[in-house]
């Protein structure tokens, strides 16, 4: 047989096409790991509400139970000390080390990312709108400035999004790494990190058997199917841990406060604007909105009949302002701060 120079050819291009779709292929998780290295802190100094974190490395382990015990009922509302301990036992190992301090944030970011990713791939979502995803999360500072900062907010978030990734999984495809980590860390890790925790996995469980149904094309799931859904190893070891460390720390004495909790606001109003500017209009003008709007309702009704398409990111969007609203709730109706970023 033969080769001609045409064959030649035809196998180079062939060649190349196959590296640029590895190129592409590894394109979202390069624009992740650079979004990560950017918002990673290196060389940022240690700020006031890292102190406490930072200060106990120098105690001893019973010294370490005790500041945990009164915290987390005091100046810490509302947390486990999970993440102080995971601080204590770095700096232990490292030393006196920032970026050993900020670890467990930067781990659980790289989680988050990795499970938006793997949601998008999931649904069948291309490389394209994955990279868009990822400048999304770069640009979306108040969010990932708390990749480089020693507190328990960003393993809260990078949790939610990897149930919300377990969730979607088929029950069938749950054995492999990627969904068996999103578990572990969503709800495992992610039950011992904050008193907010139940209404993320709450979200994640709803979103997650609404795109399930959706998928198979049925608008009911027999309860035999929910139950392999559902996990139950996973649902309930995550459940007795969240109960289990909550009754030992922040769940033994509801502390009631007597703050103005529009303090940082001036009114209700003023709470309102920001709430608004931040979780919907992001500071970008009217005009603008109302164009992406009009676009925005043309689109869809063109493609009117993928309605279905539509449905999972729907939730995922009403679960966020949802979850934005219940938090600020349970601020407000305990006198509580409901936010501390002063009105712009």
């Amino acid at each position: 047989m033969t080769v001609t120079a045409a064959d030649g050819q035809v196998a180079a291009a062939r060649g190349e096409q196959k590296i640029a779709r590895r190129v592409a292929n590894w394109l979202p998780g390069g624009l992740a790991v650079l979004v990560l290295l950017a918002y990673s802190g290196i060389g940022r100094p240690i700020w006031l509400d890292e102190a406490l974190h930072f200060a106990m490395g120098g105690m001893t382990f019973p010294e370490l139970l005790r500041t945990i015990d009164y915290t987390t009922i005091e100046i810490n509302h509302g947390q486990t000390g999970a993440y102080l301990l995971a601080d204590w036992l770095l700096l232990q190992a490292f030393g006196a080390n920032a970026f050993a301090l900020r670890l467990p944030s930067l781990i659980s970011a790289a989680l988050m990312l990795w499970a938006a990713l793997y949601i998008l791939r999931t649904v069948r979502i291309g490389i394209l709108w994955q990279s868009i995803m990822m400048l999304a999360f770069a640009s979306h500072v108040v969010l990932m400035s708390y990749t480089a900062e020693a507190r328990p907010y960003m393993p809260l978030a990078g949790s939610a999004i990897a149930m919300l990734a377990y969730f979607i999984t088929n029950p069938g495809q749950r054995s492999s790494f990627e969904p068996r980590t999103f578990a572990v860390f969503g709800l495992l890790v992610g039950s011992i990190m904050q008193a907010y925790w139940p209404l993320y996995l709450a979200l994640a469980v709803l979103i997650g058997l609404v795109v399930q149904a959706l998928n198979s094309n049925q608008v009911w799931v027999s309860w035999t199917r929910l139950r392999t859904y559902l996990a139950l190893p996973y649902l309930l070891a995550s459940t007795g841990l969240f109960f289990g460390v909550g009754l030992l720390t922040w769940m033994r004495w509801p502390r009631e406060f007597a703050y103005d909790p529009f303090q940082w606001f001036g009114s209700f109003s003023g709470a309102v604007s920001v709430f608004v500017e931040d979780h919907l209009t992001f500071g970008l003008p009217a005009s603008l909105w109302i164009v992406l709007g009009v676009a925005t309702g043309i689109a869809v009704f063109l493609i009117r009949g993928q309605w279905r398409e539509f449905v999972g990111p729907f939730l995922v969007l009403a679960g966020g302002l949802l979850s934005s609203i219940v938090i600020s709730w349970l601020s407000y109706s305990r006198s509580y701060w409901v936010n501390t970023k002063a009105k712009r």
